[in-house]
């Protein structure tokens, strides 16, 4: 009988286990792949567009101050941190901001802190999303200052020189102001309603084009002024070690033994989670069996 109640409760455990199995490693492959995808992303956006400059990092180097004399030119950061303490990283980095002179345009918070342990019966760890705008002058200490608040899995920095556009508005609005100027001068002068009227007119579409290159040049300079950070927080329980990547046949085979090691370890600690997960089930299974079987030995009995 205990041999027969056994076998049963380790079926169930390897049902379980097997269950589980292929979302886990699917959401390790999505995780690891995440931040490579990321980066070619950001590479082909950046050649497809030709206007532009780039320049990346690891995490484990300091991004150099780069500075254009004479140039307008918009810096974009981005950086990804997985952290151990969420609360306190979101507060370090809305500190840091502030302290900068910048401010935080966008914060987003999904999940709600809870360990991913099995499928959907668990509620997600939490990820959070804030884009900030920091002064340009302040733009290399802020991304540099990541490994403050978190692991950095990657950062980068994207420049684009605007100069040529910039000088060009600049030019469409003296041109259009010298004209409103002289638009004017004439709308005193003119006699008729006529030319009242057409001067007015064209008065008015010379007022609107040089608003909209006036709205487009204050546009550029809160661009060039501030720069753009977008930070991505995972929250984590324990931080993945980085290994390098193995060169010779020994270390591939003493990469694969470490990685089987720990993969046995984590699916034996998740079958006794399922195993009190699942007690009741598995109780029910037993007295299910036990009863049954008590019925089909009285019925043998009988005949």
């Amino acid at each position: 009988m205990l041999k027969q109640i056994f076998i049963i409760i380790m079926t169930c455990v390897l049902l379980i286990g097997c269950s589980s199995t292929p979302e886990e490693n699917m959401m390790y492959m999505e995780a690891e792949a995440a931040p490579s995808m990321a980066m070619d992303t950001m590479v082909e956006s950046v050649m497809s567009s030709g206007g532009s400059m780039k320049k990346s990092s690891g995490s484990n180097g300091a991004i150099p101050d780069m500075q254009f004399p004479n140039r307008k030119i918009i810096k974009n950061g981005r950086v990804r941190i997985e952290t151990l303490e969420f609360d306190k990283s979101i507060d370090y980095i809305f500190e840091e901001v502030e302290r900068l002179g910048g401010f935080v345009e966008l914060y987003e918070v999904n999940g709600n802190g809870q360990e991913v342990l099995y499928n959907s019966n668990y509620d997600e760890a939490r990820y959070a999303t804030i884009s900030a705008r920091i002064p340009e002058s302040m733009f290399t200490e802020f991304i540099n200052s990541a490994e403050s608040y978190g692991m950095v899995v990657y950062k980068s920095i994207e420049t684009e020189d605007i100069t040529d556009q910039y000088v060009d508005t600049e030019l469409r609005i003296e041109t259009l102001t010298i004209q409103q100027e002289r638009l004017t001068e004439l709308l005193e002068k003119s006699g008729t309603l006529t030319e009242i009227f057409e001067i007015e007119k064209e008065l008015a579409d010379v007022i609107y084009e040089l608003e909209s290159f006036q709205g487009t040049l204050n546009e550029y300079d809160s661009l060039v002024d501030f720069s753009t950070v977008r930070i991505y927080i995972d929250e984590v329980y324990k931080y993945e070690e980085q290994l390098p990547v193995p060169i010779t046949f020994i270390e591939k085979i003493s990469d694969a033994f470490s990685q089987m090691i720990d993969s046995f370890v984590e699916n034996v600690q998740n079958s006794v989670v399922a195993i009190i997960y699942y007690m009741p089930v598995i109780v029910i299974f037993i007295l299910i069996f036990i009863i049954t079987k008590k019925i089909i030995k009285k019925i043998r009995e009988k005949k």
